[in-house]
C-alpha cells in the first residue's frame, strides 16, 4: 500500500508558477511531492516576506534622490515638526498601499488559471466585462461569476493567511 503512494508522488504533473524575475504566470511540470512542498514553501515564504516588506525599509529608500528630506518653508511661522510628520505620514500611507498591492498579488496563486485571467483582464489590462467575454468566448454572467469566486478566494486567503 505504501509502495503505490510513493509512485502516485513520482508521477508528473502540470502546475502553474509565478515567475518573479519575468513576472508571469508559467507552467511547469513537476512530481506531485515537488508541487505539494513548493506549495507549502511558498506559502511560508510569502508570509515573512509580506511581513519583512511591511515592518522593513530597504536602505535604498533613503539613497534614492527623490527622497529630498529638505523642503522649502513656506510660512515662516509653520511648524517644521508637523511639515515632517506629513511627509512621513504619506511616505508610510505609500508603504501600505505597496504592502496591500503586493499581499493581492500573492493571493493570485490560489486562483484558477481561469479566473486568474479574468482578474488580470479587469484590474491590469481594464477590459469591460464585455471586451473580456468576447475575448474569451464566454457570456458575461460567466465573467461575472468567474470574477466573484476569485475575489472571495482572495478575501479568504488574505483573512486565512
Amino acid at each position: 500500500m505504501e509502495n503505490k503512494e510513493n509512485n502516485d508522488n513520482k508521477d508528473l504533473i502540470t502546475i502553474d508558477y509565478y515567475d518573479r524575475i519575468h513576472k508571469q504566470w508559467i507552467k511547469v511540470e513537476v512530481t506531485k511531492e515537488v508541487a505539494n512542498f513548493m506549495k507549502a514553501d511558498e506559502q511560508k515564504t510569502r508570509r515573512k516576506q509580506n511581513q519583512y516588506d511591511y515592518y522593513n525599509i530597504p536602505l535604498s529608500h533613503f539613497e534614492r534622490e527623490d527622497n529630498d528630506y529638505t523642503f522649502d518653508v513656506i510660512d515662516e511661522d509653520s511648524d517644521i515638526e508637523q511639515q515632517l510628520e506629513q511627509i512621513q505620514l504619506k511616505e508610510i500611507e505609500d508603504m501600505k498601499e505597496d504592502f496591500e498591492r503586493t499581499l493581492i498579488e500573492n493571493s493570485l496563486y490560489v486562483l484558477t488559471p481561469e479566473q486568474r485571467e479574468v482578474v488580470e483582464m479587469v484590474f491590469y489590462k481594464n477590459m469591460s466585462y464585455g471586451e473580456i467575454a468576447k475575448a474569451l468566448n464566454i457570456t458575461k454572467q460567466s465573467v461575472c461569476e468567474r470574477l466573484k469566486n476569485a475575489k472571495r478566494k482572495i478575501k479568504n486567503y488574505i483573512k486565512n493567511g
